[in-house]
């Protein structure tokens, strides 16, 4: 399956699938530190060179997970990253023979250990098909000190008909005050979401 799909100004694609590579990529450290230029006209070689280990963590993640897509949003009006988008498919398996939407609600939308407060999980129909959405938090690994960083994130799970597969497209960010505008991002992202045949 082909999945595209389109975002305001302030994302930035990472090149997840032009290589398998979690180490050792120059063709990533190049992209990423041409990126961090353009992105960063008048900072210093230092911000400019932070911020490009930071794309190249950031692709070596996605690629880690087997995501299909990864995009990364820095708006002009912040200092550093305030979202993440990650695009992965979710395949039938000798657990799950058959993707149905009951399932995934299951999978995506059950309380975890670390998750903080409720689940809020409903059903949504995209373009690209019938969906599971879900808002929560929950509480990224503590620091050596014990303090862990809560995170919010939007997930839209998505059953494309005609396909085996399904479709997850989840978003997350730390900024909670701003949350409510980021879930509505994450649903309009969701709504330009199409999905061909590869």
């Amino acid at each position: 399956m082909k999945i595209g799909l389109s975002y305001p100004p302030g994302w930035i694609q990472l090149p997840v699938g032009t290589s398998k590579k979690l180490e050792g990529d120059k063709q990533l450290d190049a992209w990423a530190e041409n990126t961090a230029r353009a992105m960063l006209l008048d900072a210093s070689a230092k911000a400019v060179s932070e911020r490009a280990r930071q794309l190249v963590h950031l692709t070596v993640g996605c690629r880690a997970r087997h995501d299909r897509s990864g995009l990364a949003f820095y708006p002009k009006s912040a200092d550093s990253m305030v979202a993440m988008l990650d695009v992965t498919s979710f395949a039938p398996d000798r657990d799950h023979r058959v993707i149905t939407l009951d399932l995934l609600a299951e999978i995506y939308a059950r309380p975890a250990a670390d998750t903080v407060g409720d689940v809020h999980s409903t059903r949504v129909d995209l373009p690209s098909g019938p969906a599971i959405r879900v808002r929560s938090m929950r509480v990224e690994e503590p620091d050596p000190t014990g303090q862990g960083t809560i995170m919010e994130g939007v997930t839209h799970a998505i059953r494309p008909p005609g396909f085996d597969s399904a479709l997850v497209a989840t978003m997350s960010w730390t900024a909670l005050q701003i949350g409510d505008k980021l879930a509505e991002m994450a649903d309009a992202i969701a709504r330009t979401i199409r999905v061909t045949p590869a």
